[in-house]
């Protein structure tokens, strides 16, 4: 939010939805840059990345100093440790509250699955982010 300068009622909305922001509505949030067709996605990060490696080391690291600088300003310091402090808690209860088989490898358990992707991908939820990304206008598909 803090990045992209996010409304709260829109962050707001696209959290408590659970919802997936795709490519066309994260553009206009502002949240990526640009979107680049995954079979151009390689090339296109190494064109970026070549052109920052071009900068003066110290200039860039003045101007990446310069704006985290005026993001903590902003209450952005504050805002990751809540955030922090808040994920932790969160975690301490799940463990407590699930088995292993509940679980991802990551975390000590059995199951494969990071998140419920599969489940995202249909049902209201998706139909919400098809509608903020342009792309279902009133139930209906535009694709």
């Amino acid at each position: 939010p803090w990045a992209a300068g996010l409304q709260p009622q829109v962050l707001k909305s696209i959290l408590l939805t659970q919802r997936f922001v795709l490519a066309p509505e994260a553009l206009r949030l502002g949240i990526v840059n640009r979107i680049v067709p995954v079979n151009d996605l390689d090339d296109e990060t190494l064109r970026l990345a070549r052109l920052v490696a071009k900068g003066d080391s110290f200039h860039l690291w003045m101007m990446k100093k310069m704006v985290n600088s005026a993001l903590d300003s902003a209450g952005m310091e504050t805002h990751v440790r809540n955030s922090l402090d808040t994920w932790t808690a969160f975690r301490k209860d799940w463990d407590a509250r699930t088995t292993k088989d509940a679980q991802t490898k990551d975390h000590g358990g059995n199951s494969k699955r990071l998140a419920p992707v599969e489940q995202s991908l249909k049902g209201e939820a998706w139909r919400q982010s098809l509608i903020a990304s342009g792309q279902v206008e009133d139930g209906f598909s535009k694709l």
